[in-house]
């Protein structure tokens, strides 16, 4: 399974329009966790409060946000392409490119996707 690094998810996160949590600090009158740049608060402490790009709701969120900065177009050509190269021509398997895409049979490989999509997106510059 893919795992996507840290700037990879930073990447994402931001192309969705969402704050990168760094700094969390404790604010001990108001017993919570917060982030220093955008405020948010957390109850509980944990290693890592940003998204980790493995969950439908997460690749779900990327892809409307290809689709709202007016990208659905190409990225959808992007995607046929390294579908067709990667999966297709080398891996042999008749799984269809909308089912491959959204990780309908494997949601395992849903970083992979988010992988792909940060790639179109350096490539794209968007």
């Amino acid at each position: 399974m893919t795992q996507l690094d840290e700037a990879t998810r930073k990447k994402l996160t931001e192309f969705i329009g969402e704050c990168w949590h760094e700094g969390v600090i404790w604010i001990a009158s108001a017993r919570y966790y917060e982030c220093h740049k955008c405020e948010k608060a957390f109850i509980a402490r944990r290693d890592d409060y940003n998204r980790t790009f493995t969950l439908d709701a997460d690749m779900l969120a990327v892809y409307r946000a290809i689709q709202k900065a007016d990208r659905w177009g190409g990225f959808a050509l992007y995607a046929g392409e390294y579908w067709y190269t990667y999966h297709w021509q080398v891996q042999k398997k008749p799984l269809s490119l909308n089912s491959w895409l959204f990780c309908l049979s494997n949601p395992a490989e849903i970083p992979e996707r988010m992988k792909m999509v940060a790639e179109f997106i350096e490539k794209e510059n968007i």
